[in-house]
């Protein structure tokens, strides 16, 4: 292990083994292979604990017995960034590979990239310089703007083909450019369509208090999903929905229960499974604490929600995202007014006093009117029996790969006036009203449409170490991009409709 030299380096070096030393494995991994490579998650630890594409990346590369994968996450007080698997720090590794999944998370990567002395120009970088590779499901949908940053960009689901050429590269045969050339032998694109869910579902590697979801066991019981909803990117670029049969759902669950009673389903619509009603089961009888990443309202289960509240699960979480049928028709959300009543009453039948609700404003041809019939929703909430309801909301970011991908999104003025009506709307007792910040919102919309010139500009920002200023260009840019757009022409349709 190499000589500690400063009081910070000591400091960053106990925040790292007081994790590692909360962490229990519930699978076995060996990293110790010859060809190491670092796998970044560009958030924070809790983040990275919480994201099952993390869990699943560590345990796969790891198989074979060539190659040593160990853990990193982003900190921006850290210098050495150690390893969360051994003494290392990121320095001894050739080979970084970074799992981006949120448009934010890219500045993190400049910004990782930059204090620790790699060019964010991938021409720039030299043999002493990392190979980086940039991966995750930012991949699906903007890997042009990714490939201003990585060296090599892997699109789609990890693909068993791809672990085991990076088994096959021996880096000391191998300059940096050759590296990836060899790699290259190996389609960047991964198997993102496929049945892959059937022979490697994601499940936790390990559980620690620290996650988001304190020692909660994920499991993967979903990919893809059904609906292609309008702005949403799953749908569009995932494929279609394929799901894990229900014996091997069991069979995770099963092994699961000698860790924790705490386990976690993970899919874009949990209750679009099959055989959810049998997992539902499953957990109530073995007194599973059982939780759900999201709940459709037009397909909800009383026997699932049955099973959610007999846990420590005090809330459930519904997505209307458009107050109006005009809107949820125009977001492509096939939900009407009664099913979204039914899935309320269902969750108070279940024993349910509090409920989360996620909204999407600023749509093409939105209105008052509109934005008065989420504060309408609300409210039956709170008449039905509900005493604590917490209301998400963020503007429409058009994204690539949806039917907005060509959409302007609105000045910050009209964004930050549309927020200034809805809070005073959702002024009621017992409702909680959260915002995404609208800079941010702002920020992922430039990232996602991001060309060569806006990246040397936000690079320009990175390089200067200056985090305020680089929000300052993105906002600035998104005018840019929104004065090359023509205005939305189509009409909502008032009655409901799923087109």
């Amino acid at each position: 292990m190499r000589r500690i030299s400063s009081n910070r380096t000591w400091k960053e070096l106990k925040t790292i083994n007081d994790l590692r030393g909360r962490e229990h494995f519930v699978k076995d991994i060996s990293c110790h292979g010859p060809s190491r490579v670092a796998l970044i998650f560009p958030n924070t630890y809790d983040v990275a604990s919480a994201s099952l594409s993390y869990h699943d990346l560590f345990y796969r590369m790891n198989i074979p017995e060539d190659v040593g994968c160990e853990r990193f996450f982003y900190d921006e007080t850290a210098r050495s960034h150690f390893s969360l698997d051994s003494p290392s720090v990121i320095s001894d590794f050739r080979i970084w590979a970074f799992s981006v999944h949120f448009e934010m998370d890219l500045l993190n990567v400049l910004f990782m990239l930059h204090d620790l002395g790699v060019p964010l120009n991938p021409r720039e970088r030299s043999e002493k310089h990392p190979i980086i590779i940039i991966g995750g499901s930012l991949s699906l949908f903007m890997k042009s703007a990714l490939e201003y940053v990585g060296d090599y960009v892997y699109e789609g689901e990890l693909a068993e083909g791809f672990v085991e050429n990076l088994a096959k590269l021996k880096l000391e045969e191998h300059t940096r450019q050759s590296a990836i050339a060899f790699l290259d032998n190996y389609s960047r694109t991964g198997s993102h369509l496929s049945e892959s869910i059937l022979s490697n579902h994601a499940e936790s590697s390990y559980l620690t208090p620290n996650s988001v979801f304190p020692n909660r066991f994920l499991l993967e019981i979903s990919r893809g999903c059904r609906h292609r909803c309008a702005f949403c990117v799953m749908g569009h670029t995932f494929g279609g929905s394929r799901h894990l049969p229900y014996s091997s759902i069991e069979e995770s669950l099963s092994q699961a229960m000698n860790h924790t009673k705490k386990v976690g389903l993970v899919a874009a619509e949990v209750n679009d499974h099959p055989d959810i009603d049998k997992v539902a089961q499953f957990a109530l009888e073995n007194e599973l604490d059982l939780s759900v990443s999201s709940l459709r309202a037009d397909s909800l289960s009383g026997h699932l929600l049955k099973a959610l509240r007999s846990g420590s699960q005090k809330q459930f979480t519904i997505a209307p995202e458009g107050g109006s049928q005009k809107v949820r028709n125009l977001l492509g959300k096939a939900l009407s007014s009664k099913d979204i009543e039914i899935a309320f009453r269902l969750g108070r039948d279940a024993g349910f006093e509090r409920i989360k609700l996620y909204f999407i404003y600023d749509v093409p041809g939105e209105d008052g009117n509109d934005l008065q019939e989420i504060s309408s929703i609300v409210s039956f909430c709170r008449d039905i029996g509900y005493s604590r309801i917490s209301v998400s909301l963020n503007p429409l970011i058009p994204k690539p790969g949806t039917l907005f991908e060509g959409y302007k999104m609105s000045p910050i003025s009209e964004l930050k006036e549309k927020r200034r009506l809805l809070m005073a709307l959702l002024n009621m007792e017992g409702v909680k009203a959260d915002f995404e910040s609208i800079r941010e919102s702002v920020s992922q919309y430039v990232i996602s449409n991001m060309n060569d010139d806006i990246y040397e500009g936000l690079a320009e920002c990175v390089q200067n170490r200056e985090k305020k200023e680089a929000f300052r260009y993105l906002i600035n840019q998104s005018l840019t991009i929104s004065g090359k757009r023509k205005e939305w022409v189509r009409n909502g349709k008032e009655e409901h409709t799923c087109c």
